[in-house]
């Protein structure tokens, strides 16, 4: 079962976004840690240079691995989650998620592919908003809309990275400090992420019209509770289902819309039209211009948290 839980704590405001499941790198550094769960439980984390940005910053990629041999890379560039390597009902390992061999098809292409989204998730219209009575305006970068916290979101900066690791699980944790005032959004903003990964798992109208396809935000029956399932997706031909739980009111269920077949990705292959779907726990979009949707606000010395659990299993 992979985890991944979000917290961050501000003074201002906090307008915090969506997690969409988006390989081998050629890393010239690997680091292995042998923890004592990998000793008893068989959960093996590691850390390997993916890449460095055009200033020379170097971005790792974290693999946790489990006892069953499904294994999850995490790259500390815009918390991305690169790989989900998980059998199918006859055992057969595959990589389930979209993404990219190297860095720099990330930095210069990439749809958001597994990305984290700050600080706000899907779309602001005409980037506008009020808090405390004054007028924000923050870029937009979707038309007339500002999408996914705007050109230069979460999704585009390096995240400090260190190991994790439970009574029964590994991880890795991530974190990244947003000034006051970044993509126009305003207060400081401390963000935690947690990715962690256990051996639980192998017991195991149209939204675009150009485009076609789904991109929709679906209310939760039972916002807030962990326990409910939230989402259940089965791919009747390979055996494999994605099961959803999280915190969050609702859920952006995503078709690839705007994949058109010139997209090279992982292993030579091609990203079709609708050749992939994304589930993002997240709140409703336009949500500070609505004050009957679930609030978004964080206010000065307020805390917020999100805890999304995506479990892989054959039928």
């Amino acid at each position: 079962m992979l985890y991944k839980s979000l917290k961050v704590s501000l003074a201002g405001l906090a307008i915090i976004g969506s997690f969409s499941i988006a390989g081998t790198a050629a890393a010239t550094v690997n680091k292995e840690t042998t923890t004592n769960n990998e000793r008893v439980a068989g959960l093996r984390l590691t850390k390997e240079l993916f890449g460095k940005m055009p200033d020379g910053t170097p971005v790792d990629k974290y693999v946790l691995t489990n006892v069953h041999k499904a294994r999850v890379g995490i790259l500390t560039y815009g918390g991305i989650i690169q790989s989900i390597v998980v059998p199918d009902k006859n055992g057969k390992l595959q990589d389930v998620a979209l993404g990219f061999d190297n860095l720099d098809q990330y930095i210069k292409e990439s749809p958001y592919f597994g990305a984290i989204i700050g600080r706000y998730g899907n779309r602001i219209a005409k980037g506008q908003f009020k808090l405390d009575g004054k007028q924000y305006q923050v870029p937009t970068n979707d038309g007339p809309n500002a999408l996914h916290g705007g050109p230069k979101g979460f999704d585009k900066e390096v995240w400090a990275g260190s190991p994790i690791e439970g009574a029964n699980w590994v991880g890795v944790e991530l974190t990244y400090l947003s000034p006051d005032g970044q993509m126009g959004f305003p207060g400081n903003l401390e963000v935690t992420i947690r990715y962690t990964l256990d051996n639980d798992n192998e017991q195991f109208k149209s939204a675009e019209p150009k485009q076609g396809g789904y991109d929709f935000n679906w209310i939760l029956n039972n916002p807030g509770d962990i326990n409910a399932l939230a989402v259940r997706v089965t791919d009747p031909e390979s055996g494999r289902t994605v099961e959803m739980y999280t915190t969050e009111p609702g859920v952006q269920f995503y078709t690839g819309n705007f994949l058109d077949g010139t997209l090279n990705g992982k292993n030579g292959s091609t990203y079709q039209h609708w050749g992939a779907f994304t589930l993002e726990a997240q709140h409703y979009p336009d949500s500070p211009n609505h004050t009957n949707f679930p609030s978004t606000e964080l206010r000065p010395g307020g805390k917020y948290t999100q805890t999304t659990i995506y479990k892989f299993l054959p039928i």
